[in-house]
């Protein structure tokens, strides 16, 4: 590792949302590099590399260096592996990774590369703050259903962090082959499963409270359907990587015994509607994703998957 100046990567993989793309890249212009070298390397997981004419207009106003790349195979983990693969070629000492529909503060990787050397880490997560969109329904922001305003102190050891905004020692990374799971590709979830190995294998992950990206809400991620399934995913995913860690069928049938006796249990039974009704329609909404959660991880335990990434959202 370079002592006095490490070399970040900053790993972006997009698909068709070139005005999402540009406003990060115009984010990223702005950050401050005070400290460490940056180098920016783009994954256009369009075949026709439709990014291409915003990383152009925008590559001679970035302050650092750009490399741009096409991975023609659709799915978020094989464009993330590129990535991966990329930051490797040029050397670097950590990655730090944004999604496309999000833009940063200036001193976003300032400090996570500041608590990851002040605490001898080997990822550091920040915090993401919900951009509401035009057309997003009050009842939505109000409910918070998509506010990822994480409170958590700075320093924080944490098992699980997502890729929305997160830096990761690159020497640890490489100990994880792949490291995202392509059996993930169009299900998501290859950054928790990432993770949980990280975790498994004696890493340590923290959270810095400092660090700040936005993720832009369109009016189509902030309906009833949309949550329910998100919920619906999520548990789906959960029990995909319990299946993994634990593939004895004694153990997954026992996992699918408890998440049914869970679901039967009342916790979020429909029986409850009337008592739901005074919670208002956030609390309905969270409700029903309360219960489509625990759906999902009793349908994942016996093999379902939900494939959430074949609808781009944003543009």
């Amino acid at each position: 590792m370079h002592q006095t100046s490490p070399l970040i990567a900053i790993c972006v993989a997009t698909y068709l949302r070139p005005r999402y793309l540009r406003s990060l890249l115009k984010s990223i212009e702005k950050i401050e590099t005070v400290g460490f070298q940056s180098h920016l390397i783009i994954v256009d997981n369009d075949v026709n590399g439709s990014a291409q004419p915003v990383v152009n207009d925008l590559i001679e106003l970035l302050p650092l260096p750009v490399t741009y790349l096409i991975e023609p195979t659709r799915g978020i983990a094989i464009a993330r592996n590129k990535l991966v693969e990329a930051a490797n070629t040029i050397g670097a000492d950590y990655v730090a990774f944004v999604d496309d529909d999000q833009f940063v503060d200036p001193d976003w990787l300032r400090y996570l590369l500041d608590t990851a050397q002040a605490m001898n880490v080997d990822a550091v997560g920040g915090r993401w703050i919900a951009y509401y969109q035009e057309g997003v329904p009050g009842w939505f922001k109000s409910g918070n259903l998509r506010n990822g305003d994480d409170q958590t102190p700075t320093g924080t050891r944490v098992v699980q962090l997502n890729t929305g905004g997160v830096l990761i020692r690159l020497a640890a990374m490489n100990m994880i082959p792949g490291p995202f799971d392509v059996r993930d590709n169009m299900t998501g979830g290859e950054d928790y499963q990432f993770f949980e190995q990280f975790n498994r294998l004696g890493y340590v992950s923290v959270k810095c409270r400092e660090s700040i990206v936005y993720e832009r809400i369109p009016a189509s991620r902030a309906t009833a359907p949309w949550y329910i399934k998100r919920q619906f995913r999520y548990g789906v995913d959960k029990a995909v990587r319990y299946r993994r860690s634990a593939p004895s069928p004694s153990r997954i049938r026992t996992g699918v015994f408890l998440a049914g006796i869970f679901i039967s249990s009342g916790k979020h039974s429909f029986l409850l509607v009337p008592r739901l009704l005074l919670r208002g329609r956030a609390g309905i909404v969270r409700s029903i994703g309360a219960f489509a959660y625990e759906l999902g991880c009793l349908v994942g335990l016996v093999g379902m998957t939900y494939k959430e990434y074949s609808k781009t959202h944003g543009e």
